[in-house]
């Protein structure tokens, strides 16, 4: 039971327990020590929850229901006074401060998505007033409001999850309310997996002959032989330069990538990230012949039209440029994509029409489904899941399994038609 003081007494005659003040102007105080021994002060206008709040001042939460939670923290070790006064976008500013290895990208990927998504709403709340329920909406609003899907949910998550896992180990609050608002959307029907999954070799070839013989679109060739024969990242890609193809050994050397991403002066440009995504990243990739073919291909045409000599970050002569000799954006060659597939499908409609029959029709995807359809292309025929791993510069080999668990996952399937009536049953 808590000591009091007879000699200490409000206006309205009640005793004041110990660390409860009342000043001349009629406002409490309570007095304690915080969990690093600091005297801190609350202050309220109303001492308990019978108390009227005085005309004309700021609505205010009664004293002592304000001590009641000043001692569970105290109990549980928080920093309430921290928590009372430090936002959520104060603690995401110290946060991606901290991240001095972070790759250049990936920081400015996470600065833009909290400062478009967060800042202006939930990131203007004190971190003690934030709790599951309001990170529950936030991430059922990206999804619901905004339309984001599983990859970006995953992105946001892994921005906000740190900051509050470090405000529990800094005893600003007590528990972090992301990961379980993580899984109950996970587990919701409004978490469309729209997993992105490989071509089959039916529609990689189909892909690929169309792009070879459409004279609008055959200049993309080379780049898509490149994306469907290498694995390479999108990024990887189309900043290869000609001094990482070594003809002579016959491999391609990745040790960095080419982006373009909107800076901190609010202008997009192309930048090199020499930090690799993963350490993984940087490996040595077979040339195989179907690729040296495409990339000679592509120095004669260089060496007859030439190109602008774009240098980015002290880099040059890049393997891949647009018409006018400067490097592509990487948004330009998934439109590319988009583009090439609806023209085939409308030829291939018109085609399966006028010969009676169903058309084969291509299903959307982008470059990283290439670099997808290569791994899995290459867990078909590769029984060694570290060899793999090292081509594709997966940081973890559990990656490079879920492709080969895919692999077998088809092989299951297609196997169960070809004997389908073979089998004797009954």
């Amino acid at each position: 039971m808590a000591r009091t003081s007879s000699k200490r007494r409000d206006s309205k005659g009640r005793v004041l327990e110990k660390g409860e003040y009342q000043k001349d102007t009629g406002v409490y105080e309570y007095r304690y020590k915080d969990i690093y021994g600091k005297t801190k002060s609350i202050y309220s206008w109303r001492l308990t929850a019978a108390d009227p709040q005085p005309k004309g001042k700021a609505s205010c939460e009664p004293l002592r229901d304000m001590k009641v939670a000043i001692d569970k923290d105290l109990h549980n070790n928080i920093d309430t006074y921290t928590a009372q006064t430090t936002t959520l976008n104060d603690r995401f500013d110290i946060y991606i401060e901290s991240k001095i290895n972070l790759r250049r990208s990936t920081k400015q990927n996470y600065i833009y998505m909290y400062d478009k998504y967060v800042r202006g709403t939930v990131g203007r709340m004190k971190m003690c007033d934030i709790n599951y329920s309001i990170i529950q909406r936030l991430y059922n609003d990206m999804i619901t409001k905004y339309g984001f899907k599983p990859n970006s949910m995953e992105s946001l998550h892994t921005v906000l999850n740190p900051i509050f896992d470090r405000a529990v180990w800094d005893s600003i609050i007590e528990s972090n309310p992301c990961p379980k608002a993580m899984k109950q959307l996970r587990e919701s029907d409004a978490w469309d997996k729209e997993k992105k999954v490989a071509l089959t070799r039916e529609e990689q070839k189909a892909f690929m002959d169309f792009l070879s013989t459409s004279p609008k679109y055959k200049h993309w060739t080379n780049i898509m032989v490149v994306l469907l024969g290498t694995g390479m990242r999108i990024g990887e890609c189309h900043g290869l330069t000609w001094q990482s193809c070594k003809f002579d050994t016959g491999e391609i050397i990745v040790d960095h990538t080419l982006n373009y991403r909107k800076q901190e002066d609010g202008h997009c440009r192309h930048y090199v990230e020499f930090l690799p995504k993963t350490i993984a990243g940087i490996r040595s990739i077979p040339m195989f012949d179907e690729v040296r073919a495409a990339l000679l291909e592509e120095k004669e045409r260089q060496d007859r039209v030439g190109t602008a000599g774009t240098v980015i970050d002290g880099l040059s002569d890049w393997v891949f440029t647009n018409q006018y000799g400067t490097v592509f954006k990487p948004k330009s060659i998934n439109a590319a994509i988009t583009r090439i597939c609806k023209a085939y499908n409308e030829a291939e409609c018109e085609a399966a029409k006028a010969e009676g029959r169903e058309p084969f029709l291509l299903p959307h995807f982008t470059c990283h489904q290439l670099r997808h359809t290569f791994c899995t292309r290459l867990c078909e025929v590769e029984p060694r899941p570290k060899i793999v791993q090292a081509i594709m510069g997966h940081a973890k080999i559990e990656t490079t399994m879920d492709v080969y668990a895919e692999v077998e996952e088809r092989a299951k399937k297609e196997a169960a038609v070809r004997v389908q009536g073979v089998i004797f049953i009954k």
